[in-house]
């Protein structure tokens, strides 16, 4: 059988949890049966781009895509559509959005269309309603319907499609080997970033912008070392709300205390440096830095607003955002001292691995190209 090549549609690959995981699927697929090509809606510079066309992926430009824009982004998708029919299979991950490309994509007569949901946010205002209204015409425009969790598949989808069967749930895989603790690396790493022994480490990935809430990590942060505990914070990732976390750890005077990575393409070696992980998201769908933490061994903190889907290792400790970063930090302190636990057979168990995954999709992809 002849190579076959999947479009995934995406809005950036970007190094955020949604294009990890699925790079982690595109490196441990078949490549010689499936190739992965990208419409992509931004392009990054230190993303995976060059990564994915190492790999014999290509990379497209999506159109401009904005609500004034929505009739001529549409005509371009169909003209995008029209003149790449080699694609039989078009996997869509931009969430309400996935509408409009695989409303082209049918036009074009694309017979498998997937739609796949990566969170269970709810929006606000006119957003909300915007959304609403994509996600009443998506049912009509997919074939296949794709979620990373069930609180995802249901958010999407709705409860109808979800309890007929009409929803499957495709884990988020990890690179298990990648995650697994390593003392001697910790320490190094420790070394590195210049971390004393006696002091806790506490870390979060993710972009920064409000529903990630990394002003809440800097105000436990700064509740810890009102109460004497040894504190530094490692926090991975950009985005718009970076300076204004900058702005408040300037503030508090913990500046020496928070350390700034940026985007980078070790995560693990960081979370090998960690002690605790923080994640007090406003929402979320089954976050992928979660299970890259429970591999690692970390003790998680993490907020109620995450699906409870997420503890595979029963490693995580789930608490209430409004009980506010003081009763975060004492529970934190109240941890101590804390014990690193191998929780890689848990999540393979669980279907976290990023090869049980891949083979899934692969398996599906053949099947649905016959």
């Amino acid at each position: 059988m002849e190579q076959i090549r999947i479009l995934h549609v995406v809005t950036s690959l970007d190094r955020g949890g949604l294009e990890t995981m699925l790079m982690n699927f595109y490196r441990k697929i078949d490549r010689n049966k499936v190739q992965f090509d990208f419409l992509v809606h931004k392009r990054t510079e230190n993303g995976f781009e060059q990564e994915v066309r190492s790999m014999g992926g290509r990379i497209f430009n999506a159109p401009e895509r904005s609500l004034a824009a929505m009739p001529r982004y549409i005509k371009k998708l169909e003209a995008f559509f029209g003149e790449h029919s080699e694609y039989r299979i078009v996997h869509s991950h931009i969430n309400t959005f996935s509408v409009f490309v695989l409303m082209a994509a049918k036009k074009a007569g694309v017979p498998v269309r997937i739609a796949h949901s990566h969170t269970a946010k709810t929006e606000s205002g006119y957003k909300r309603f915007f959304k609403n209204l994509c996600k009443l015409f998506l049912n009509r425009y997919c074939t296949f319907r794709f979620a990373c969790s069930e609180e995802a598949g249901r958010y999407l989808f709705g409860n109808k499609m979800f309890e007929a069967g009409k929803v499957s749930v495709i884990k988020n895989g990890i690179d298990c080997a990648a995650f697994a603790f390593d003392k001697e690396e910790r320490n190094k790493m420790r070394k590195k970033l210049s971390i004393a022994e006696n002091e806790l480490v506490l870390c979060h990935v993710g972009r920064f912008d409000k529903y990630k809430n990394q002003s809440f990590v800097i105000e436990i942060l700064d509740s810890l070392k009102s109460m004497g505990v040894k504190t530094k914070v490692l926090l991975l990732g950009n985005g718009e709300d970076l300076e204004k976390v900058r702005a408040l750890c300037k503030e508090l005077s913990l500046q020496s205390d928070a350390i700034f990575t940026g985007v980078v393409s070790n995560v693990s070696d960081y979370l090998q440096a960690a002690d605790v992980f923080v994640f007090p998201s406003v929402f979320e769908g089954l976050p992928l830095t979660l299970i890259e933490a429970q591999a690692n061994g970390l003790c998680v903190f993490t907020s109620t607003a995450v699906s409870r889907e997420s503890d595979v290792s029963g490693n995580l400790r789930f608490l209430p955002l409004e009980d506010g970063a003081q009763r975060w930090a004492q529970k934190i302190a109240a941890a101590l001292p804390l014990e690193r636990k191998d929780n890689i057979e848990a999540i393979q168990k669980h279907g976290y691995d990023s090869y049980q995954s891949a083979e899934i999709l692969q398996k599906f992809y053949l099947e649905k190209w016959c």
